[in-house]
């Protein structure tokens, strides 16, 4: 009884992800976000990114996927003055698996 009971508790936190979408300013989202960006651009590690302004834009249930728009900001590493503020767009959906799949615009 007590290996059943345990099991439906796995199974539970295993699929929080699976019937749910994921939120604009999501840790998971926004952690992507920053390891996508510094990907494609490699002058963006000499600066502190944080995001602002999280606004959801559509979410299609359909597809459990949601439109995102938010601030990037880009504040100097050492006297973290801001740099450079800017509107970025991108979706967030969770895998079959439950993993997080972030695309930027």
């Amino acid at each position: 009884m007590k290996k059943i009971y345990f099991s439906l508790i796995v199974v539970s936190a295993f699929c929080i992800g699976c019937g749910s979408i994921p939120s604009c300013d999501d840790e998971k989202v926004t952690q992507l976000l920053t390891e996508i960006l510094l990907e494609q651009s490699k002058t963006l590690d000499a600066y502190d990114i944080s995001y602002s302004s999280f606004m959801t834009n559509k979410i299609d249930k359909e597809v459990k996927k949601i439109n995102c728009t938010n601030k990037l900001i880009l504040k100097e590493t050492e006297n973290f003055s801001i740099v450079k503020e800017i509107w970025l767009d991108y979706s967030a959906r969770y895998t079959d698996d439950g993993m997080v799949y972030v695309e930027v615009y």
